[in-house]
């Protein structure tokens, strides 16, 4: 049912964009969508580390993709409602020290998936055509989630090798993950800048950059360790705020030509 009332949001929420910049009358007679895009690529995300200065998180990649309906209001103003899939993860590095107090690292080859989600982003845009085949783009925005889900549960153990810098020199690491769970944060801010690429009357390339953030964590989680040197176990959190960069790739295409009234 929790579903569902969302799915209804997000009708009426398209609603509303089609609906919005109408001239002449109150409820329009025939409101007009203008194009569609699908894109997906890419994305470097950011975890944070707190209470511990020996845990760092690591940048990595992970794909999204997005399917986004767009109402243009003049020549160059624009919004779109869409609906974006993003999952989560991290990766982190530990620092630890042997007995004879040389730096070791391990932990880093380990992936943990965090939550998985669906989101509707609503965004609002300015166009620029250089020609008669590119336009720029700029956009801002936010999105909302529609659905999220953990992906692990519970208590996770990990056991690893701790290696000098050299590599001459290893013990054994004790990791466990557990207490993964949502946060308060459930907008994440979006700004986008871009380009089309036209390739037919209608069809048109689309590449992108995009970074986002949200001000709340959405999602934590602890981590404790030991290792054979020092068995006195650490934690650290594990913080997701949302900050990644995104590379998008897709394609734009034309449903119905804008005319200015």
């Amino acid at each position: 049912m929790m579903i569902l009332k969302k799915v209804k949001l997000l009708v009426a929420l398209c609603i509303s964009v089609t609906a919005f910049g109408q001239s002449d009358t109150l409820i329009p007679s025939s409101p007009k969508l203008h194009y569609f895009r699908v894109n997906m690529g890419p994305k470097l995300e950011q975890y944070v580390v707190n209470g511990n200065s020996n845990v760092t998180s690591i940048p990595h990649l992970d794909v999204g993709a997005g399917l986004y309906i767009g109402r243009r209001f003049t020549e160059n103003i624009y919004a779109e409602v869409g609906l974006i899939k993003n999952d989560y993860s991290a990766r982190l590095e530990i620092t630890s020290q042997n007995m004879a107090g040389e730096e070791l690292k391990s932990f880093s080859s380990q992936l943990y998936p965090t939550f998985s989600s669906v989101q509707v982003g609503l965004l609002g845009g300015y166009r620029l055509p250089l020609s008669e085949k590119w336009t720029i783009y700029g956009q801002g925005g936010f999105h909302l989630f529609l659905n999220k889900k953990l992906t692990r549960t519970g208590s996770q153990f990990f056991k690893e090798p701790a290696r000098n810098e050299s590599g001459s020199y290893e013990e054994d690491i004790e990791v466990i993950a557990f207490s993964n769970d949502f946060e308060p944060g459930n907008i994440i801010f979006r700004g986008d800048v871009g380009v089309y690429r036209q390739i037919s009357k209608s069809l048109s390339l689309d590449f992108s950059v995009s970074g986002r953030f949200s001000n709340l964590p959405l999602n934590e989680f602890k981590i404790e360790y030991s290792s054979f040197s020092n068995s006195t176990k650490q934690q650290a959190v594990v913080a997701n705020k949302g900050v990644a960069l995104n590379l998008i790739f897709g394609i734009k295409y034309q449903i119905n030509k804008y005319k200015s009234s």
